[in-house]
């Protein structure tokens, strides 16, 4: 392996990894049981499905469908309530300044062609794996909103969507740091990466700074380092943890912190657990 951080053995049993699968783990044992390991259906939140279909509208916009058709269509894919059809439409100007403006910025770039919903994983040395969904050897992965390289330069832009509030670009640095390990591997003459969020309740675009990227240790020693310390008291799948997110949990049936009749116990199982990793 050619960093300087090792993974853990819990690191390597629960590979692969994304970003919210760390943040669960360090967050919610018995969340990362129910979503990771058994990997049982939850209730998903009215926040949540109201961020899914508006995520879809943007892609379906961005495709080419008119703004008010993007935001229909993608209303279709989930079961939304007619106030959460109200808060999906409410996007509509968002979604419309957000296309004028990323057209803008692209041409004014000279950007090639975006990609959108670009799927891409590495695996345990850094190298990219072409097959997003080969368990076996993919050791982190994610998905990005918005990719865009440069026609002039080896730099890339990489732009995410939320909803959610307003919480300012360094609550994301280890998605950002995620995102330069992802596009590196993928596109390894890329020099500088640019990380930004498009804050559609704000009616905002967020950029950072272009980032050095020389190569891939860097980042992928840092991730490891977070993945260590995120999984350090994944111990007791059956310990529950009140956090910040707990009122928007899927499992909270399944939680006797909300319902005093739910088993505190929960059962091993072997299932997508993994120790056979490749090292070098």
């Amino acid at each position: 392996m050619p960093f300087d951080i090792t993974p853990s053995e819990t690191v390597l049993k629960y590979a692969p990894w994304s970003l919210s699968k760390a943040n669960t783990a360090k967050d919610c044992p018995r969340k990362f049981y129910f979503n990771y390991v058994v990997k049982k259906k939850g209730v998903t939140n009215a926040d949540a499905l109201v961020g899914q279909a508006t995520h879809s509208a943007l892609e379906f916009a961005l495709e080419g469908r008119p703004p008010l058709r993007a935001i229909e269509f993608a209303m279709e894919k989930y079961p939304l309530t007619t106030n959460e059809q109200e808060r999906v439409m409410a996007f509509q100007p968002a979604i419309e300044n957000f296309l004028r403006s990323f057209k803008h910025y692209c041409t004014q770039h000279h950007a090639q062609p975006p990609q959108y919903e670009q799927k891409l994983a590495v695996d345990i040395n850094g190298k990219a794996v072409a097959n997003f969904f080969d368990n076996k050897k993919v050791f982190l992965r994610g998905v990005l909103d918005i990719a865009v390289l440069f026609k002039r330069k080896p730099y890339a832009l990489v732009l995410d969507h939320k909803t959610g509030k307003d919480r300012g670009l360094h609550y994301y640095a280890q998605q950002f740091l995620i995102y330069r390990i992802l596009m590196k591997a993928q596109y390894p003459n890329l020099t500088k990466i640019l990380s930004g969020i498009n804050w559609v309740k704000a009616d905002r675009i967020d950029l950072g700074d272009f980032v050095d990227t020389p190569n891939i240790e860097g980042p992928m020693a840092a991730f490891i380092e977070f993945l260590n310390e995120s999984t350090k008291d994944l111990g007791d799948l059956s310990e529950y943890r009140q956090n910040r997110l707990c009122d928007w949990c899927d499992y909270k049936s399944q939680c006797p912190m909300f319902n005093p009749k739910a088993s505190a116990d929960v059962i091993e199982t072997e299932e997508d657990e993994r120790t056979d990793l490749p090292t070098t």
